[in-house]
C-alpha cells in the first residue's frame, strides 16, 4: 500500500525484464518487456518488485470467485485479468449501475478493481486499463471504434513478440494498427494479427468463454510454524490434510473427481499438482 501512487515496476521470474508495470511506471515511459537496467536509467525513482506467485494466485482467485458472485459465466482470462458474460443479468440489477456497483463492491478493496463494460470482449478488456481503481468505464457500441482508436497498441492480443514489431514500425496506437490493411496485418502476424485487426476495429467476434461449472469442493488448509523442510515431514503433512478432507461430511459417500495439492514456500514461491481421479469401477475402488 506504501507504493500506491507510485512508479512500480514488477520483474519476470528471471529478475532481468520488467514483467508489468503501474500507470505511474508507464507515464515516465517504463513498458513491460524491457530491461530492468535500461527502465530504472528512465525512471530513477521507479520500486522494482520480485515476483511472488503464491500471493498473486491468492487475489487472482479472490477476484474470479468475487466476479462469479455476481454472474455465473467467468472466465479466468490471466491473473488479475476476469471477463463475464453479464447478458440477462438486468433483471436482478435493472439499473445499470446498480450492476456496476455489485462487480466493484464483490472485488477485494485492496486490489482497487478496475471495470469496463462493452459489447465485445477486447473492447471491455480496453476499458478497464482506462478507468481509475474502484471505477467503471463504459462503451457503448457505437462508440467502441474512436474509443479505442486512441489507446496503447500495447493492449492488442498479439505475442510479446508482434507487439515489439509494432513499436518499431512506429505504431503506437490501436487506431494505427486498426488503419493497415486487413492482408497486411494477416501476413505480417498471422491469424493473431487478423484477429487483433478485428478487435481494432471494434468487431472482436471473440466470445467469452465460461470455466465449466464446480462440484462441490473440500478444502482443507495448514500453516506450519517453522516451515516443513524434508520431503519426509512434507509427505506426512499431505497425507493427514487428504485424510482430514476424506472425513469432511461432504467427501462423505462420495467419490472425489480431483486432487490437488498446493504448497506456499516462506518467501511465496509456489508449487501446485492436480490429480484427476479415474472413475471408479467397483463397490471400494
Amino acid at each position: 500500500p506504501h507504493l500506491s501512487g507510485h512508479p512500480v515496476a514488477l520483474a519476470d521470474e528471471r529478475g532481468l525484464r520488467v514483467f508489468e508495470v503501474t500507470s505511474e511506471a508507464a507515464r515516465r515511459g517504463v513498458r513491460p518487456g524491457m530491461p530492468l537496467r535500461e527502465a530504472i536509467s528512465l525512471c530513477p525513482s521507479l520500486a522494482v518488485l520480485e515476483q511472488r506467485p503464491a500471493r498473486v494466485t491468492r487475489a487472482a482467485e479472490q477476484l474470479v470467485d468475487s466476479v462469479a458472485a455476481v454472474s455465473p459465466l467467468v472466465e479466468p482470462v490471466e491473473a488479475g485479468l476476469v471477463l463475464a458474460n453479464l447478458i440477462g443479468l438486468d433483471g436482478l440489477y435493472p439499473d445499470p449501475s446498480d450492476l456496476e456497483r455489485a462487480l466493484l463492491n464483490a472485488a477485494p478493496p485492496a486490489l482497487g478493481a478496475r471495470l469496463g463494460i462493452a459489447h465485445q470482449r477486447f473492447t471491455a478488456i480496453v476499458a478497464a486499463h482506462a478507468a481509475l481503481p474502484l471505477d467503471v468505464v463504459r462503451v457503448a457500441p457505437d462508440d467502441s471504434a474512436a474509443f479505442l482508436a486512441d489507446r496503447p497498441a500495447a493492449l492488442l492480443p498479439l505475442p510479446a513478440a508482434a507487439l515489439w514489431q509494432l513499436r518499431l514500425f512506429g505504431i503506437d496506437t490501436i487506431g494505427q494498427y486498426a488503419e493497415l490493411p486487413r492482408h497486411a496485418a494477416a501476413a505480417q502476424f498471422g491469424a493473431p494479427g487478423d484477429l487483433a485487426w478485428l478487435a481494432a476495429r471494434a468487431l472482436d467476434p471473440t466470445p467469452v468463454r465460461p470455466r465449466p461449472f464446480e462440484g462441490e469442493r473440500v478444502i482443507e488448509r495448514s500453516r506450519s510454524e517453522p516451515p516443513l523442510v524434508s520431503r519426509e515431514t512434507m509427505a506426512l503433512h499431505a497425507r493427514q490434510l487428504l485424510q482430514r478432507a476424506l472425513r469432511h461430511p461432504r467427501a462423505s459417500r462420495r467419490f472425489a473427481r480431483q486432487l490437488r495439492l498446493r504448497a506456499v514456500t516462506e518467501d511465496d514461491r509456489l508449487w501446485e499438482r492436480t490429480q484427476t481421479l479415474r472413475e471408479p469401477t467397483g463397490d471400494r475402488d
